[in-house]
């Protein structure tokens, strides 16, 4: 018998892919800086990008249309600046369908930015029933975000992106100035805000500049927030600062009534007890956050002379949430030997762990003695408590808007939107190559001199190098001279021009003197084992090379 195959002959399925924008929120969105608003806004109208997948079977074996429902090995990938990621479930910026009819479909829950779009690409696979083959589905969808900002403010600094400090010639102190201009002109100082930050590389984030009043002695922001005097000697080897800038067109707002206590932003300066408080990681409004744990009768606060008969209003954000114990908010004057004059218990709102704003209203009673101590208190064993944004001014007032001292310049406890402009610069502390050499040393000395005087000549490209010692150390050694063999140093002084002992000399080969001359480096602060950083009897951070 002879035989001979014949199967069907399949004619492959014509798969057809788009995509179609559900509901009435448009796939383009815009942004306009003034009023940092986007149109529409993806976080409160998600965006609805429904892939449509459909075949036909010119056998006419198959029925045209959609295939969603039967599709498998759905995902979604996330393209921004050229890397892509992958959506998971968990995902809050994104939501996506993987079965039924409407299979594929995602909603977008994220703004994208101007000039930065969002490619979303689609990855599917539909097995043709008929053979079993798979079809590979890949399609992308560009979210882009138009600048409808008439004029998109341009923040610039005075400095330049990376500046190489050298010790040896530049001043120590360099001011950097900011300016936020619109087009060819510079914003109202009314209508902008200056926020100035560190790189903090032990913990790889920004933060404000005095969110770590210990260690920010090197950068000091001017009261109106527009410039700071950057100290290069206290940096350390390298420093990164950055400023950012919030455009106001209608007016950055300024209570009547100014905050009386100064340093309320962030904590900064002398407060009472505050080596038992630690900064929070998380800011709140803007605010700095204290917290403090496990810690009983432990209060932080700062005094104000107050005027006798006044009346004054004492505010606080404060959070917590424990099961015993108390936090007051309090108010006394010295001679009372800090007793509660007037306060309020924590214990009269919801121990919930959330945010709650405190305010007391109290009269300066006493004409002896006109300190007022303003803070608050934790008598807690096994709980934290988290406070922020003290306020103190002149008058009653039971629902007090926190406004900056006016020391602190206005508006800076504003919170920062991800595109606000921003310009980033370093300092780097170099001190470019140099040569030394040894003069003053005789060939041969008279018999019996106990002492040589040799002189240190150092040099660079601009020529001698004028008071090296502020940043260089010359170190001299000694070693007796020997016909062969290796000779053995040891250090015999420092400094530019020392008196060095002949004890060394051989009295038929003599001796050899030798010069080294190091870079003794930045200053830097001291800590213990513990991470404490010593300190002298001021209170002052003590600095070494």
């Amino acid at each position: 018998m002879k035989t001979k195959r014949f199967d069907y002959n399949f004619r492959p399925l014509q798969m057809n892919v788009s995509f179609a924008v559900d509901g009435s929120v448009p796939g383009r969105q815009s942004y306009d800086a003034d009023a940092d608003e986007y149109t529409p806004d993806y976080t409160l109208t998600p965006l609805v990008i429904q892939p449509c997948i459909s075949c036909m079977d010119k056998d006419g074996l198959l029925p045209a249309g959609s295939v969603n429902g039967s599709l498998a090995n759905i995902r979604w990938y996330e393209i921004v600046g050229g890397v892509s990621t992958l959506i998971e479930s968990t995902s809050t910026s994104y939501e996506i369908t993987t079965g039924g009819g409407q299979a594929g479909r995602i909603k977008v829950k994220r703004n994208a930015q101007p000039k930065s779009p969002v490619t979303l690409e689609f990855h599917a696979e539909y097995v043709d029933p008929r053979n079993g083959q798979i079809h590979v589905i890949q399609r992308a969808y560009t979210v882009v975000c138009n600048n409808s900002t008439a004029h998109a403010p341009q923040l610039v600094l005075d400095a330049a992106d990376q500046t190489i400090y050298n010790p040896l010639y530049d001043p120590d102190k360099q001011t950097v100035h900011a300016s936020l201009r619109l087009g060819t002109k510079e914003c109202p100082a009314e209508n902008r805000v200056f926020v100035w930050e560190k790189f903090r590389a032990d913990s790889n984030t920004w933060t404000e500049v005095g969110t770590d009043p210990a260690m920010d002695y090197d950068v000091e922001v001017a009261p109106d927030g527009a410039s700071c005097i950057v100290d290069r000697a206290l940096m350390g080897s390298e420093l990164y600062l950055r400023c950012r800038a919030l455009y106001v067109p209608g007016g950055v707002p300024a209570e009547s009534k100014p905050n009386l206590l100064t340093d309320t932003r962030d904590f900064s300066g002398t407060w009472a007890s505050r080596q038992v408080w630690g900064v929070s990681a998380d800011k709140h409004l803007g605010f700095t956050v204290m917290e403090a744990v496990n810690q009983q009768y432990r209060r932080l606060y700062r005094p104000y002379t107050v005027e006798y008969g006044k009346v004054y209003t004492f505010s606080a954000w404060v959070k917590v949430k424990y099961t015993s114990g108390a936090i007051t908010l309090r108010v006394a004057q010295s001679n009372h030997n800090n007793t509660t004059p007037i306060g309020r218990n924590i214990t009269d709102i919801v121990k919930d762990g959330e945010w709650h704003h405190l305010a007391v209203t109290f009269t300066a009673t006493d004409p002896d003695d006109l300190i007022a101590h303003c803070g608050a208190e934790a008598n807690l064993s096994t709980n934290t408590i988290y406070v922020a944004g003290y306020k103190l001014e002149a008058g009653r007032n039971e629902n007090p808007v926190w406004t900056p001292a006016a020391n602190e310049g206005i508006g800076q406890f504003i919170e920062l939107a991800d595109s606000a402009p921003m310009k980033q610069i370093a300092f780097i502390r170099r001190i470019p190559k140099y040569e030394y050499d040894i003069t003053g040393v005789p060939g041969n000395i008279p018999a019996g001199a106990l002492t040589i005087a040799p002189d240190a000549a150092i040099w660079d490209a601009n020529g001698a190098i004028q008071d090296p010692e502020r940043e260089l150390l010359p170190l001299w050694y000694i070693a007796t001279n020997k016909p062969n063999g290796t000779l053995d140093y040891r250090l015999a002084a420092h400094g530019m021009s020392p008196v060095i002992s002949t004890g060394a000399m051989d009295e038929n080969h003599g001796a050899v003197v030798g010069l080294d001359v190091l870079d003794t480096g930045p200053l830097c602060a001291m800590e213990d084992t513990d991470g404490a950083l010593f300190e002298d009897a001021d209170g002052n951070i003590i600095l070494i090379k």
